[in-house]
């Protein structure tokens, strides 16, 4: 073979522009939908109906929701489509909450009578300030261009085609759980293929549900042929580890059927608030929405969506070119298995050629572990350094704050500096092969737990496999290292393809708070690069520009560390009338007061919690209240019209008819309860083995949280419980409409402002004890 001349140059070269190919591919230009053809999809007129439903916030019960309802259905009729609205009350038994639904439906029918395929986006915002543009404007719209598109080219589909417009998602899921317990159409289900959005932006990332095995749905999938597939089975198994459920969560646990979600999750600082609007969506993430739809819609239409169901799970993740990389979980442990008995072999062949010696094996473990132990320590403490130097970072209650793509760069240089520093220091005298003992040895210690618990991870074996690659060349290659450079490069850009991204994506869906785990991986995937960049003469160079690179980032951040127009400071504030205490107070989720907040409240006002317990994502406290006057709020008007004792058990009805405009009603226990049974608007919450159908304690101490459509609504709710139980509960009644009453006389937020998400906030509360 003839020599490879510059070999150093070129490899660091390939290393580069597989930096980039790996983010590049993922997702398509906006350009990839600019077109005239009437036939053709086109992102401009998925944008007129972005723009046209994100003007205002709409969640459930504003006069905007039906608006945007109204909107959404009258699109649907201009395409010839006869539109049903599905008037239900959808609950939520793991969220505790219910709602009266108004979900949009379409069924395109097909010529034969097989299962039919369900595409599905809700049209509600989150309450109160979100305009709902990613989340789920862009779904909705995606829905609404591709059937478009779909009616131009005049296709007669094979399966039924329902279109599910849902209502309710963000209030718990509510109208999915409306359609599939009481709606007809539920039954004739094979498959849903779901649009949602976490963000504003990036990539969108391909999610699968399954109750069994997704070998079957991932072959249909991988046969759709989409040009832009971002996933990996991973994130599914990480998914299901979290609190986290999609209306496409509801299909599978209630229906058992199952589908495929897509999402886009980065800008997550946009996510639920009023900055989640028609400007700030990626137009790049909208095109690969389409990307997804356009060839799924084209194939599940005509596919048999009676035999999807598989008991065989298959590792997947998405590589260019490749697309889909797929295979079966049975494979995981072997795979481990045999590349852990090459890894061996190579060792001992090395040793025994004297290519690597025992204490240079011993050796090979001081870089790595030092690079790993300082990038990983360096990263957590450092984040939680940066929470005490700028503390109106704690005010965004997402974990990724505005320059968090800043700071996840700064970490990255800082973490390639220091393992330049460390190999520099510790590796200098051992072989090239000897660099890859440490390295190899604890990948192959994390496949091994993968394997065991994890087994969507399997597809980590693969820069293993490579690297064993690497390891043979420089055991069995008698020519000299600069020649194997460039192997070793080659081999490793796969490793690079697919790391690349899940460095980047772990912080964006997880947090900043996570940043040391993507420092963990970048020693991980970097070291496996180390016979190249440890015969690079300018090292100490090198390692300057890292450092130098991470101080003008670090800077670049403080600079853009502060609030404004385009990088909204969140706050709230709320007023709460204690009917039982007959006082009222203001209070606030904020740590840190603003010109906003100190129009009713002072540092020196007391801290603490009020004994205000209002579930929150997040899990944020009240932390600031001051008492003020009255300001002669009207209390709902509660009346216990049943309380009866049969058996062991007492049932308990109340009546809640509003007396003011209200948003929602909410029973907190505030001590440990077991329910028996729950029912709300005659509908009842199913009951578990134990035989009861919830346990409140000091995590969820929520009852239920009911929320109101209509000025005229009463609530009907009963519930039993021992009879030798003796309740203590709380009702609160929500209205947000703190900014428009004009008895508080608030000034309006600055610009530079906006409502605090995951809280309640800009509401007028009524607490009171439920007199049982």
């Amino acid at each position: 073979m003839s020599r490879i001349r510059y070999p150093k140059t070129i490899s660091l070269l390939m290393l580069l522009f597989a930096i980039y190919w790996s983010f590049s591919s993922l997702i398509p230009s906006e350009n990839h939908f600019q077109t005239d053809s009437p036939t053709a999809y086109s992102l401009d007129k998925a944008l007129v109906h972005l723009k046209e439903i994100t003007k205002e916030p709409h969640f459930v019960g504003t006069s905007e929701h039906k608006i945007v309802q109204d909107y959404i259905v009258s699109q649907l009729q201009g395409l010839g489509f006869t539109v049903q609205v599905e008037k239900a009350i959808g609950i939520n038994e793991k969220w505790r909450s219910a709602v009266k639904t108004e979900n949009i439906l379409v069924r395109i029918k097909g010529t034969d009578s097989g299962k039919a395929l369900l595409l599905m986006s809700h049209y509600d915002s989150s309450p109160h300030s979100s305009r709902g543009a990613s989340d789920d404007g862009v779904g909705v719209v995606t829905i609404l261009e591709t059937l478009r598109v779909f009616k131009a080219n005049k296709k007669q589909p094979k399966n039924d085609i329902i279109i599910f417009i849902n209502d309710a998602e963000e209030t718990g899921l509510n109208g999915a759980d409306a359609f599939v317990r009481s709606h007809p159409w539920a039954k004739d289900i094979g498959l849903v293929i779901n649009f949602e959005a976490r963000g504003s932006g990036g990539p969108s990332y391909l999610l699968m549900e399954t109750n069994g095995g997704n070998s079957k749905l991932l072959k249909a999938y991988a046969q759709a042929n989409p040009k832009y597939t971002v996933g990996n089975s991973l994130m599914y198994s990480i998914y299901k580890m979290l609190p986290n459920d999609t209306d496409l969560t509801v299909f599978r646990e209630q229906a058992d059927i199952e589908g495929l979600n897509f999402a886009f999750i980065d800008d997550y600082y946009d996510y639920h608030t009023y900055q989640d609007s028609y400007e700030n969506v990626d137009h790049n993430s909208m095109a690969h929405q389409a990307t997804y739809l356009l060839p799924l819609l084209d194939y599940f239409a005509d596919a048999d969506l009676n035999n999807l169901k598989d008991t065989t799970d298959y590792v997947f993740v998405n590589l260019p070119l490749i697309d889909l990389l797929y295979y079966p979980f049975s494979w995981v442990f072997p795979m481990w298995i045999l590349t852990f008995v090459v890894f061996l072999f190579l060792l001992l062949v090395a040793m025994r050629k004297q290519i690597i010696t025992t204490k240079e094996v011993v050796q090979s473990f001081k870089p790595f572990l030092s690079s790993l132990g300082l990038s990983a320590g360096f990263t957590f403490l450092g984040w939680k350094a940066l929470l005490l130097i700028y503390p109106n970072y704690n005010e965004i209650s997402h974990g990724f704050t505005y320059n968090g793509h800043l700071y996840q760069l700064f970490f990255v240089f800082v973490t390639l500096a220091i393992v330049l520093k460390m190999y520099g220091k510790f590796a200098l005298k051992i072989s090239k092969a000897s660099l890859l003992v440490a390295p190899l040895f604890i990948w192959l210690l994390l496949n091994a737990f993968l394997a065991i618990k994890l087994q969507g991870g399997g597809f980590f074996i693969i820069p293993v496999v490579l690297s064993l690659g690497v390891f043979a060349i420089l055991i069995y290659s008698r020519r000299n290292i600069d020649h194997n450079i460039f192997w070793v490069a080659l081999l490793g850009v796969p490793t690079i393809l697919i790391f690349a991204p899940l460095i980047k994506m772990f912080p964006i869906g997880l947090g900043l708070k996570v940043l040391f785990i993507a420092s963990i991986l970048i020693v991980f995937v970097v070291s496996l690069f180390s016979p190249i960049f440890t015969t690079f003469k300018s090292k100490k160079l090198l390692k300057r520009l890292f450092i130098l690179i991470a101080i003008i980032l670090f800077f670049t951040a403080h600079f853009t560390a502060t609030f404004n127009e385009n990088r909204k400071r969140p706050n709230s504030i709320n007023f709460v009338y204690e009917k039982d205490l007959n006082k009222s107070f203001w209070f606030t989720y904020d740590k840190l007061l603003d010109t906003y907040t100190k129009q009713v409240l002072k540092p020196e006002d007391p801290k603490g919690d009020l004994g205000i317990v209002l579930a929150n994502k997040h899990r944020d406290n009240v932390q600031q209240y001051a008492e003020t006057e009255d300001r002669q709020v009207r209390p709902a008007t509660v009346l216990k019209v049943k309380d009866t004792i049969i058996g062991s058990d007492r049932e308990v009805t109340f009546h809640i008819i509003q007396q003011r405009k209200l948003n929602g009603l909410i029973l907190v226990s505030n001590k440990d309860l077991k329910l028996k049974s729950l029912k709300v608007q005659g509908i009842s919450f199913n009951k578990k083995a134990d035989g009861f159908v919830m346990k409140t304690d000091e995590n969820s101490q929520n009852i239920l949280t009911y929320f109101i459509t209509d000025k005229d609504e009463m609530l009907d709710v009963s519930f039993s419980f021992n009879k030798n139980e003796n309740p203590d509960i709380n009702l609160y009644e929500i209205s947000y409409d703190l900014l428009q009453d004009r008895r508080f006389k608030l000034k309006e937020r600055t610009v530079s402002m906006m409502p605090k998400p995951f809280v309640t906030n800009d509401a007028v509360i009524v607490k009171r004890k439920l007199d049982l």
